[in-house]
């Protein structure tokens, strides 16, 4: 039992922001990276109609 637990150990200690070194703290990483590249701000086109050009 001891082997799955700390293998489980290891797994949540990706799911929870730390110092920068887990799963968790790379997707939040990368969410904020793209909310800048990305802002929300704007709304989508409706389905029919073609994205404006920029």
């Amino acid at each position: 039992m001891s082997g799955i637990e700390e293998r489980l150990a290891r797994v949540e200690h990706e799911l929870y922001p730390n110092s920068g070194e887990s799963l968790r703290d790379a997707v939040d990483l990368a969410n904020a990276r793209l909310a800048r590249l990305c802002p929300d701000d704007e709304e989508p086109p409706p389905p029919d109609e073609p994205p404006a050009s920029s």
